[in-house]
């Protein structure tokens, strides 16, 4: 597949003739591919194939957790292969099949959350990036911008100092009170921490967090209430 996709710079399915002469099929994208049916994705696939292999970073820094990288096209997914990891990075190598020259967006799913990069590719058709020894394009990531809250429960929802290195603060107001669970996980969704279990009433609250003596990297605060939840993304240094 690969072969040809490279030398030929597009990917030739097999006939009918040949499917029925020689026992060839095409194998359909299905639940039983784990890229696939964990992350939802279902590639759609063109007669253009470029290669690419690219070092994904959330946050400045490797990703850790399960992790996937997919390539679209507008809404439709083009690409989608598994995070590996090697020498303190981590990275992913797709060959991105498009019906035409298309500017290609990326999105990195990370323990059920969906990332989306601001950087992109323009691709043609044929392309080789990072392959054959040629320095990897990097795809950044950035947990900060997908903190989610339902309003309904919570507003003005901050987290300082970023990055933190001893001590950091949740503050938020309360819209509707009751019953709070307020915990911090990391990145693969363990939890780390429980910052509250009880009642929270309406107004303003700040929280202390205590993160001296923990790793380097991102977390995340998950609030959830019977009203509805919250989630915000904060690092530690």
């Amino acid at each position: 597949y690969w072969l040809r996709m490279l030398e030929a710079s597009t990917l030739l399915y097999p006939s009918t003739e040949d499917i029925e002469t020689n026992g060839l099929d095409i194998e359909e994208e299905s639940a039983n591919n784990a890229a696939t049916s964990t992350t939802g994705w279902t590639v759609s696939r063109g007669p253009l194939a470029s290669a690419v292999a690219a070092e994904v970073r959330l946050d400045d820094q490797p990703v850790s957790g399960e992790a996937y990288l997919g390539a679209f096209v507008n809404e439709t997914c083009v690409a989608v292969r598994a995070l590996t990891s090697l020498d303190n990075m981590t990275a992913a190598q797709l060959a991105v099949m498009l019906e035409s020259s298309a500017d290609v967006t990326f999105k990195l799913w990370l323990n059920g959350t969906i990332l989306t990069s601001d950087d992109h590719l323009m691709l043609n058709g044929g392309e080789e990036f990072g392959q054959a020894g040629n320095v990897l394009p990097i795809l950044r990531f950035t947990s900060a911008t997908n903190g989610v809250a339902n309003v309904a429960v919570v507003t003005d929802l901050t987290l300082s100092p970023v990055p933190a290195s001893t001590e950091a603060w949740l503050d938020l107001n309360v819209n509707q009170g009751g019953q709070f669970n307020i915990q911090v996980l990391d990145v693969r969704g363990a939890q780390v921490a429980v910052l509250h279990d009880g009642e929270l009433t309406t107004g303003q609250h700040r929280i202390s967090i205590q993160v001296g003596t923990w790793a380097a990297g991102t977390y995340f605060v998950k609030g959830v209430s019977p009203a509805g939840a919250f989630r915000s993304p904060f690092i530690v240094e």
